[in-house]
């Protein structure tokens, strides 16, 4: 196990180069230019020249490049904002924490609701419930983010005047970009639930234990609901790392101060270092992740870690 984690936490690195290198390949290209958009509109070609050689913008690409990632390795350093003239890693670490809570309780709403329904359609196959959930869990795919973000947001907050519209400043203020960015998640997870419930109860030892007159209930939710969990806590990992992307949709309509406000705001005034900080550190939060899922499949699966024992038995195995 600890070999497997250390393997994953080294090619961890290549897809962080991978990721660091994309994301300056695509700021390269973007038209636009920070040193112009800073300065005045009556700025002389001469001043806006010495403010990009000041900033850097005039060295190649790979020579840019490569001193980001020195200075990001080295000093942990990722710049400082154009804009706030900040440093980039205190304005992360001070927002991320926002996002990761819209993010986190997304998902938790979607995996709620997604993982009962989709239980309930694959027990009920081709009668009215499992068209039922399958009709819900279309809508939800199907329903953009934004939209019904501003929907929920007209019926709550400005008809019933329920809960508040924007802000950041309590539990209640969760609630709207939760729910608009996690109805999509149920609709995802409630399918995938679906599919392999139905999978894992056409298996051999379900049917053997109906046979020796097992309880339906427990048959169900002892038997094939725990080995059918695997995929979908696949898509619920990766359904995290969308939605730290996804939560931006959700910041910007309910005006929270989050992560995904910060990467806008960025976009909007070519502040590369905000970028390519905010995609880096997003980046390694979803590869972290997805780490944590592939040993979460050993607690819930006792195969998965027979294997990884039996991988560490043979490679300290000698031979001759």
């Amino acid at each position: 196990m600890i070999r497997y984690i250390l393997k994953r936490l080294f090619t961890m690195i290549f897809v962080l180069l991978g990721v660091t290198l994309l994301i300056f390949t695509i700021m390269w290209y973007c038209p636009g230019d920070p040193a112009r958009s800073l300065l005045s509109d009556d700025a002389t070609e001469e001043q806006i020249e010495e403010l990009r050689e000041e900033m850097g913008l005039n060295e190649p690409f790979f020579v840019q490049f490569f001193d980001y990632v020195v200075k990001a390795v080295v000093h942990h350093d990722l710049g400082e904002s154009y804009q706030t003239k900040i440093d980039v890693s205190t304005e992360i670490i001070q927002r991320f924490p926002n996002t990761v809570k819209v993010a986190t309780l997304a998902v938790f709403i979607a995996a709620l609701f997604g993982i009962p329904l989709g239980v309930i359609a694959a027990v009920n196959q081709s009668t009215w419930k499992d068209n039922t959930a399958m009709a819900v869990s279309l809508v939800g795919v199907s329903m953009p983010g934004f939209w019904f973000g501003l929907m929920l947001s007209l019926l709550f907050a400005l008809k019933l005047r329920w809960l508040p519209a924007s802000g950041f400043a309590g539990p209640k203020y969760l609630i709207l970009p939760c729910v608009a960015i996690g109805i999509g998640g149920v609709g995802m997870i409630s399918r995938q639930m679906r599919s392999s419930m139905l999978e894992v109860i056409r298996q051999d030892y379900v049917v053997t234990a109906r046979a020796k007159g097992q309880v339906e209930w427990k048959v169900i939710y002892v038997h094939a609901f725990r080995n059918s969990l695997i995929p979908v806590i696949t898509q619920i990992g990766s359904m995290f790392g969308h939605q730290l992307g996804g939560a931006m949709v959700a910041e910007t309509v309910f005006s929270i101060p989050g992560l995904g406000t910060y990467m806008v705001n960025a976009i909007k005034a070519r502040d590369y270092p905000a970028v390519r900080g905010s995609v880096l550190y997003v980046a390694l939060v979803f590869a972290l992740v997805m780490l944590a899922v592939d040993l979460l499949y050993a607690f819930i699966d006792p195969r998965i870690k027979a294997q990884y024992s039996n991988k560490k038995k043979r490679g300290g195995k000698k031979i001759g």
